[in-house]
């Protein structure tokens, strides 16, 4: 049970953070308006009217217009940047390589590589379509 919500949560993060909810929303706009452009000239007249682009309803205005201001938003975050360039870049005491000096691990990354606490499960744990 818990499974299922943790990948049907996921994929609906997904389909927001792809933009899926604009093109739902556009796509019901799109219906709407052939079916009224149809009652007044036939299927071929309304599908044409609906996207020639100069026949907007109010939906599809207001889908554009959030689109812009979605788009508009990451700019919002330019002093994101700013903080992040300001965190330190060393790591256990090792500063990063700079070029034309000799690469190093940090210290102990070689021996935590090399020992395992666990043993691995046995049997190996189900697949996540199962």
């Amino acid at each position: 049970m818990l499974r299922r919500f943790g990948f049907t949560f996921a994929f609906l993060a997904l389909f927001v953070l792809a933009g899926g909810h604009w093109a739902v929303l556009q796509s019901v706009a799109w219906a709407r308006m052939v079916v009224e452009y149809s009652h007044e000239g036939g299927l071929e007249r309304g599908v044409a009217q609906t996207f020639d682009g100069a026949h907007l309803c109010p939906l599809c205005m207001k889908v554009q217009q959030a689109k812009k201001a979605e788009e508009k938003a990451p700019a919002d975050f330019a002093d994101a940047k700013k903080k992040a360039d300001s965190f330190p870049l060393s790591l256990d005491g090792v500063s990063p390589a700079v070029p034309g000096t000799a690469f190093a691990w940090p210290r102990g990354a070689a021996v935590a590589a090399a020992v395992r606490a666990n043993r691995p499960p046995v049997p190996p744990p189900l697949s996540l379509f199962s």
